[in-house]
């Protein structure tokens, strides 16, 4: 099943898609990143067809209907607004497109919301998982078509800049003898108003695959600046054809150069 099922396809009274989540959690400069979570120990993102219902579990708890339709925002699958007693919600699913090609099994769900009086930036990886038998007999190698859907950010005096990372280049790599992922991203950030690209260093992990789950994790390392960070992902689709992997962190200040915080979804496809 391609995630675009969802949307048409009536299963049962609804389908509840499990997560992966990092993000960030808005109370310093530059924001704190919240803890990774390893796919399916994420929030559930719960779908029902007939009267288009989402509703979001976890530490989120928040539900949309149609009433919720948010026109502002454009070139996504789903988007959704609500404001309660709690605070304002915000609700989209993108389709990733990696060098052209828009991934079918695996998604971007962003949700602005407020926890526990703190507003939050989620970025969760959804999809449609691959089996672990499928999984198992899957062809090994790199995903040479990717992209970083994240954002940086740089530490600016009291304050902070925000950069996108879609700039930034992704390689990952399946290893099917030794049973683990390595992912090395080089970080390049584009500030969010236009202007130059900025290289932000260099990420890499080497993560073990558990053949139970599927699931991945491990701590990212940088060569060149003090890092806090973790990556965990999944593989998706028939023949692990899809790779997503959440990842956040704190990069720390080095001479002459700002730290920052990062979070987001990488991305690749066979």
């Amino acid at each position: 099943m391609r995630f675009t099922d969802v949307y048409i396809l009536r299963l049962g009274a609804g389908i509840t898609l499990p997560s992966a989540c990092g993000g960030f959690a808005l109370t310093t400069q530059p924001p704190a990143v919240l803890p990774v979570t390893a796919f399916e120990q994420g929030p559930t993102f719960r779908f029902v067809l007939t009267p288009q219902v989402w509703a979001i579990g976890g530490e989120i708890g928040i539900g949309f209907d149609g009433r919720d339709g948010d026109p502002s925002v454009t070139g996504v699958e789903v988007a959704l607004a609500k404001t309660t007693g709690a605070g304002a919600y915000r609700f989209t699913i993108t389709q990733p497109n990696a060098a052209g090609t828009g991934l079918d099994y695996a998604r971007l769900a962003s949700v602005a919301a407020p926890v526990g009086g703190v507003n939050r930036q989620y970025a969760c990886l959804l999809g449609i998982p691959t089996t672990a038998a499928d999984l198992a007999a899957a062809q090994a190698g790199a995903f040479p078509r990717t992209v970083l859907m994240a954002t940086a950010y740089l530490r600016d005096g009291a304050t902070s800049r925000t950069y996108t990372l879609e700039h930034s280049i992704v390689s990952a790599t399946l290893d099917q003898t030794t049973r683990r992922v390595a992912i090395t991203i080089r970080l390049v950030g584009t500030p969010s108003g236009g202007g130059t690209d900025t290289d932000l260093g260099r990420l890499a992990a080497t993560a073990p695959l558990d053949p139970a789950t599927g699931n991945f994790t491990a701590a990212l390392a940088s060569s060149d600046r003090v890092v806090t960070g973790t990556i965990s992902g999944r593989f998706f689709g028939p023949g692990a054809v899809e790779i997503g992997a959440v990842l956040d962190g704190a990069v720390a200040d080095a001479p002459g150069v700002a730290g920052y915080s990062f979070a987001g979804v990488a991305f690749g496809i066979r």
